[in-house]
């Protein structure tokens, strides 16, 4: 859409959550009145119909378009060539996340494929609600300064100690409290229970924090016009998931886990030497940024465990066990963290909120360097 693909590049994030607000208030009152009305699965279609036409409608009034009838052939293959590379990235992502899921239902059966879907949803949350939101604000920050190496790498380091500062404890902590927390949330009867979404979410959610740092790495590398690489890395880093489930799926439930977490952390090293080599950012630099973050997540880890045996001890429950855990990890992880780094992580945020500078690219706009045709 024109007039929100301006509002991202402008940089006019509070206006882009003012849309996406009314475009989903919109869906759920066309989708729930197209329900009431029995209307059955138009419902869904009412729903997307109402959200695309609100977030057309409320971003046309804040980024008014006035198009003119303009042709550059040119300018046109290159854009069409540029945004091929970006959604074939996008689309190999997608495929990604639903193939692993046909390999794991077709190697070890329906039962095992609802543990693991359970399992990916609790992880696929955070990433979508943090790392995604991220990213999408970072191409158009990161392409604003793509000739500027020095500033540029500035940003892609904020960037990332920004969402390894909300993913890791996240994550860490999810895999700490991974018992209570699913049973909490996912119940259990007498003839069914979801133990096997615990062990799956206890093994692979701290690698899905290392997952939530390639965000960043593949919006740079769409920012500085390598989207073929992003779409290259991409490939390799699907084929490796589902080679590497497909491996551990012959050791059971327990082998898919730590497929996955050896597929993660070889994509997650394949798209970081990549990207550190086209930066030319040290890798000490690099570790340097997420190295507080990463230990202050461990001391939150080793305070949690040692606080469960606790209450295990004593026979609290899970509910009571969440109630204690969760905001003892916070408090752990902040003062581990130190008062400035969580200083500097408000000020980014405030700063990610109040940007209203304009900027450069879009995932749907043309590369760097290229006028609008």
């Amino acid at each position: 859409l024109g007039p929100f693909v301006e509002l991202r590049r402008a940089h006019r994030f509070r206006d882009i959550a003012v849309v996406e607000t009314l475009a989903c208030l919109a869906g759920c009152v066309a989708g729930g009145a197209t329900a009431v009305a029995s209307g059955g699965a138009w419902a869904l279609f009412a729903y997307q119909l109402g959200w695309a036409g609100m977030r057309l409608l409320a971003s046309t009034v804040l980024a008014p378009l006035r198009p003119s009838l303009v042709f550059d052939p040119r300018a046109l293959r290159h854009a069409l060539r540029f945004s091929a590379k970006v959604w074939g990235s996008r689309i190999v992502l997608a495929l990604s996340g639903q193939l692993d899921k046909l390999v794991v239902g077709a190697l070890l059966g329906a039962s095992v494929l609802g543990l693991y879907s359970r399992a990916a949803l609790f992880m696929s949350l955070p990433l979508a609600l943090v790392a995604g939101a991220a990213s999408t604000v970072l191409v158009p920050s990161l392409a604003r300064h793509h000739a500027t190496p020095v500033r540029l790498r500035q940003e892609f380091l904020a960037a990332t100690g920004l969402i390894a500062s909300l993913t890791f404890p996240a994550f860490v902590g999810a895999s700490a409290i991974a018992a209570p927390l699913v049973t909490t949330l996912l119940g259990h009867g007498k003839t069914w229970e979801w133990s096997g979404v615990a062990t799956l979410l206890a093994v692979m959610a701290p690698a899905a924090a290392l997952d939530s740092l390639i965000h960043p790495q593949r919006s740079l590398l769409v920012a500085q016009g390598r989207a073929g690489t992003a779409l290259i890395l991409s490939l390799a880093g699907a084929g490796l998931l589902l080679s590497a489930i497909g491996l551990g799926a012959r050791a059971g439930i327990e082998g898919v886990a730590w497929g996955y977490v050896a597929a993660t952390l070889l994509n997650f090293s394949l798209f970081t030497s990549v990207t550190l080599a086209g930066l030319k950012l040290p890798v000490t630099q690099y570790g340097g940024r997420v190295g507080r973050v990463v230990l202050a997540s461990l001391a939150m880890l080793a305070a949690i465990v040692a606080a469960r045996r606790g209450l295990l001890a004593i026979g609290a429950g899970d509910p009571m066990q969440l109630a204690c855990l969760v905001p003892l990890g916070a408090l752990v992880y902040a003062a581990c963290l130190g008062r400035d780094r969580l200083l500097g992580l408000a000020g980014l945020l405030r700063s990610a909120r109040d940007a209203g500078q304009p900027s450069g690219l879009d995932l749907a706009d043309q590369p760097p360097g290229q006028t609008q045709a």
